[in-house]
């Protein structure tokens, strides 16, 4: 016989099946019309569900089991995402019904229902709105202190949506979202996160004249990308990218080229700024941009890879070999610098910089391209001396770091040297320099030419050895610009260069073997985690089955439009 307890298992096993064969009967009828007069049920069903759904997740966390964990985390992230959704989808209900002119007498009867939402509302006769003064001045008010929410936070949800579902008319009728694909995503695509949407919307606004829909005149969409289309398509179809680290990156692309061409304001003040103390220490704020902003770049990277002598370097501390003094040196700083030696006195500051070495005046910063060493600001002669010390060769005392910029041009920008308009590079971390800083580079770098065949392979650069010459890396850098993991985001300084045909296997030391993989995709190519096959001689990743199902094969996008 069995035992008692085994009996009741199986009968609470019969009740789950039971439970689970009454609720698709539920979504079954619950998915076609429904008349107004089973409004009442339905919040009842709804309340019910909500609480069935509060002790299914309590349960749920309860067992020890990492599958079950995994498809729980999926559900409730669902859940989430539906619930952005409906949160701006209620504050149009709000607004479209007038609800913050309800009378007392609703107000309380809805107030015992939340109480007790078992019991049904009375929904049969017409609702009561308040002939005077109101209790709530809008949707707003109403929305703040029946849902319980921060008045600002009740605002933006209304503003967000009628930016992505509808926006008001005086009168009070529906017009459509001025971004109407964006609308259209917001509503459909459940594999975007709503809030991405939201914020893209928000952003694309900021570029549009203030919209006049609420009297009668809605504006559409007029921000529009260099190739005449409009930006929110652009952007759109950015958000669907089912990669979410390229999805973001060709957002924020997007947006801020367009505001950077667009910009009216002033630049921002570039250099270095004493910000006080914190405690027994000095802090000290970099603002850079341009070449500058990308040799701090390289700076912070190469003293991140441990892997380089830099690196190791940096990693010394004090307990190590104490290395040179950057900011001691028996040579004159570089003419750039801003600095002149004349004018440095004993306390290492000029009677000027000590002047302003807390304040600096906003009139000091002027266009850097017509500026002479005398308009050169205190902050920014800082940064410059900064970045001289930081950029010495190196001694016998130690390895320091030497930034590099590297920028990417394509042949046709460099066919006609008297336009130099079009000399717009992009850096390794794919930041885009202007015509000045880019014509400046080509002539105190070093320049390498690179050629690509209609399969992007390099054709005339470098020849083959045991281990790849730098010119084979150059060449693989240019092409791969990065990891070609889809959605690896590390930076140039932290890529290693990996045989397709594995030098083990008797795979060749040639650039069309080559391919650029961070340290961690390197390992996982070699663990077997990842798999790296050939496509027209380019290298493409297999992800594994639980990331990609339809296993296609692709390479990292980050650097397409660049």
């Amino acid at each position: 016989m069995a035992p008692h307890g085994s009996w009741r298992a199986q009968a609470g096993v019969m009740k789950i099946h039971q439970l689970a064969a009454a609720l698709q009967v539920l979504r079954e009828a619950t998915a076609e019309g429904i008349p107004r007069g089973a409004a009442a049920v339905l919040l009842s069903l709804m309340a019910s569900c909500c609480a069935l759904l509060v002790n299914l997740s309590e349960r749920l966390r309860t067992f020890e089991d990492p599958r079950i964990a995994a498809c729980h985390g999926a559900l409730i992230e669902d859940l989430s995402r539906y619930t952005q959704r409906e949160q701006l989808h209620t504050m149009i209900r709000l607004e479209s019904t007038a609800a913050h002119l309800l009378d007392d007498v609703e107000l309380t009867a809805l107030r015992q229902w939340r109480a007790a939402p078992a019991e049904q509302l009375d929904l049969a006769r017409a609702p009561q709105l308040i002939s005077g003064r109101a209790h709530y001045q809008n949707t707003v008010d109403f929305a703040s202190s029946w849902l319980g929410l921060n008045y600002h936070e009740a605002a933006t949800r209304l503003a967000n949506a009628h930016l992505v579902i509808a926006r008001r008319h005086a009168d009070g009728r529906e017009i459509p979202a001025r971004h109407s694909e964006l609308a259209q995503l917001f509503m459909q695509a459940a594999e975007v996160e709503p809030k991405r949407v939201i914020a893209a919307a928000r952003a694309l606004e900021k570029f549009e004249p203030a919209d006049t829909a609420h009297d009668g005149l809605p504006l559409p969409a007029s921000a529009a990308a260099p190739d005449g289309a409009l930006l929110e398509s652009h952007v759109a179809a950015a958000l669907r990218d089912p990669n979410r680290t390229v999805s973001e990156k060709r957002v924020c692309a997007l947006i801020n080229d367009y505001r950077d061409k667009h910009r009216e304001c002033e630049p921002t003040p570039t250099g270095m700024f004493f910000r006080g103390k914190r405690g027994t220490a000095e802090r000290w704020e970099i603002l850079a941009d341009g070449e500058q902003a990308e040799m701090m770049h390289s700076l912070s990277n190469q003293a991140d890879n441990p892997r380089t002598e830099a690196g190791k370097a940096a990693r010394a501390g004090s307990g190590g070999k104490p290395g040179p003094d950057p900011f001691t040196s028996d040579q004159p700083a570089p003419e750039w610098s801003g600095i002149d030696a004349e004018s440095i006195n004993e306390g290492g500051l000029s009677a000027g910089a000590q002047q302003n070495q807390n304040f600096v005046d906003p009139a000091l910063f002027v266009d850097a391209g017509l500026a002479g060493d005398g308009d050169v600001s205190p902050a920014q002669r800082r940064l410059n001396a900064l970045l001289a010390a930081l950029n010495r060769k190196t001694t016998d005392q130690g390895k320091t770091i030497a930034p590099q910029v590297a920028i990417h041009l394509r042949a046709d920008q460099l066919s006609d040297l008297k336009d130099p308009e079009h000399l717009i590079g992009t850096t390794a971390t794919g930041a885009k320099l202007d015509a000045a800083t880019t014509g400046k580079l080509i002539c105190q770098g070093e320049l390498y030419r690179v050629v690509f065949g209609p399969d992007g392979q390099p054709l005339d650069l470098g020849r083959s050895q045991r281990f790849f010459s730098d010119a084979i890396k150059k060449a693989a850098f240019a092409r791969d610009r990065g990891c070609i993991v889809p959605g690896c985001t590390a930076p140039p300084e932290m890529i290693e260069y990996h045989h397709d045909d594995w030098w083990s296997r008797g795979g060749p030391t040639s650039i069309r073997n080559a391919s650029c993989l961070c340290r961690r995709h390197h390992l996982a190519i070699h663990a077997g985690l990842l798999t790296l096959v050939k496509i027209n001689g380019l290298a493409h990743i297999l992800l594994p089955k639980h990331v990609d199902p339809s296993q296609t094969p692709a390479r990292s996008q980050l650097f397409a439009d660049a």
